[in-house]
């Protein structure tokens, strides 16, 4: 299966959302690195946002 094909059926199935890009991939790492940095876990940031622990895993 190519690459556009399965770009393709990922947008079919998820509609108008785009893949992430490389950009979107670093904030989210360096997420994780600040939280490391600060001995917080996914789960304390998850708190202070008011979300679900599952969604900020994400």
């Amino acid at each position: 299966m190519t690459k556009s094909l399965i770009q393709a059926k990922f947008a079919f199935k998820f509609g108008n959302q785009s893949m992430e890009t490389k950009t979107e991939r670093q904030k989210l790492n360096r997420i994780k690195a600040v939280l490391a940095e600060t001995g917080h876990t996914g789960k304390w940031l998850a708190k202070q946002l008011g979300k679900d622990p599952v969604t900020v895993s994400k």
